[in-house]
């Protein structure tokens, strides 16, 4: 569970930054005032990464196992028929 929550947070962490300068010099939807906007939010961002690593660690192995399995299922589903 860990590996694969944390393999995944990395991965849009990395892929989420390449984006920043892409969205403050070339998209300008990244500006100051956003900046300042979501500043006071920050700190529940990271109290919500330290609930969630708590959270993760009561889910037994076994059911978190078959519901990856079963959304990975139905978002390919979705993928190969959109009108599900």
């Amino acid at each position: 569970k860990n590996t694969m929550i944390g393999t995944g947070a990395w991965f849009f962490f990395l892929i989420n930054l390449i984006k920043v300068p892409f969205h403050v010099f070339i998209w300008k939807t990244i500006q100051l005032e956003t900046l300042i906007l979501i500043l006071p939010v920050a700190p529940l961002i990271i109290g919500g990464a330290f609930i969630g690593v708590r959270i993760v660690a009561h889910i037994p192995e076994r059911p978190y196992r078959f519901f990856v399995i079963l959304m990975t299922t139905i978002a390919a589903g979705r993928l190969v028929i959109p009108l599900l």
